[in-house]
């Protein structure tokens, strides 16, 4: 049990401390919040110009490594196709706003061509990633932000014209492609890769007993599951590892990072990490995986960087 509760507290400490330390560099001006956006958006399109090249070619130019079997689900230079589609579908989100958003959030000259090719890059990506749960991630979050773009802007001829644009792409995508519109059907039927028949019942039964301290961190493996590598479920695998304890505290966190960015100045914050939350639902992990848990303590520099700002008004 000690040993249990001492490798969880060394987990949250370890993240938590790397979150301040971001604070404190950005509270020194080491660097701007623009600088970080930029420095994101650069990468996110090397990978999803990875993506496209390991599409035409068969494997990526970082790497050499080939698509997912067994239907070539694009992963890029990532260990795999969900990761990935995660990537592609935040590009595809800042894409998305850069694009449409008033707010200078980046430096590169030409931005709004550099934006509106790059929103159409990422979704091919994105789709291609084969990626259900990133699918839905990018969907909940460009239906948030264009429901606050309407709402202080109204229906104008240039969102008119690119959700028209968006449409008519993704439709010819997923009509040219049997496996991105069977993929798509599964998703609208609930088809949920075992999740809900298999891994999440078996998760429930271990974690009913063990369920005040858990089992401790990527213990999942050792728990002799019938089948697949982890929960898949945010909250499910924190009861499993952390118990009821790490449940509230991690609980806690998000319930005061969401109220923390639902302010104006902060909504697409808020849309961005709401969505995020949703899709650790049902992929990624925030014990097993270290692409998800620092996209979260990201999200939470991003958010809770405001604080540090001598004028909080600035966006």
């Amino acid at each position: 049990m000690k040993s249990e509760m001492l490798g969880i507290a060394k987990y949250i400490f370890r993240y938590i401390f790397i979150l301040i330390i971001l604070l404190y560099f950005y509270k020194q001006s080491f660097f701007s919040r623009k600088y970080l956006l930029s420095t994101i958006f650069i990468v996110l399109v090397i990978h999803s110009l990875d993506g496209i090249y390991q599409y035409f070619v068969g494997v990526d130019f970082i790497i050499s490594k080939p698509p997912d079997a067994p239907s070539d689900m694009l992963t890029g230079a990532v260990y795999q196709h969900n990761p990935f589609g995660l990537f592609m579908a935040i590009g595809a989100s800042m894409s998305l706003v850069f694009f449409f958003d008033k707010n200078n959030y980046t430096t590169f000259k030409y931005d709004k061509i550099i934006y509106f090719i790059s929103l159409f890059v990422f979704l091919f990506t994105l789709f291609h990633s084969q990626s259900r749960a990133a699918w839905v991630m990018f969907g909940i979050f460009s239906l948030g932000y264009l429901l606050l773009y309407i709402k202080n802007n109204g229906m104008d001829k240039k969102l008119l014209y690119t959700i028209l644009s968006l449409l008519v792409a993704s439709m010819i995508l997923f009509l040219m492609d049997d496996t991105l519109s069977n993929r798509l059907i599964q998703l609208f039927q609930g088809n949920s890769s075992g999740r809900t028949t298999i891994i999440w019942p078996f998760t429930i039964d271990k974690i009913i007993n063990s369920p005040i301290f858990g089992y401790g961190i990527k213990t999942y493996k050792l728990l002799s599951p019938p089948c697949c590598n982890g929960v898949h479920n945010l909250f499910l695998e924190l009861l499993l590892y952390t118990g009821m304890i790490g449940l509230l505290i991690f609980t806690s966190i998000i319930w005061l990072t969401l109220k923390e960015s639902f302010t104006e100045s902060k909504m697409i914050y808020f849309t961005l990490f709401l969505s995020f939350i949703v899709l650790m639902q049902f992929d990624g992990s925030l014990i097993d995986s270290k692409v998800h848990l620092n996209i979260f303590i990201l999200l939470l520099f991003f958010i809770y960087s405001f604080r540090l700002d001598k004028h909080p008004s600035s966006k």
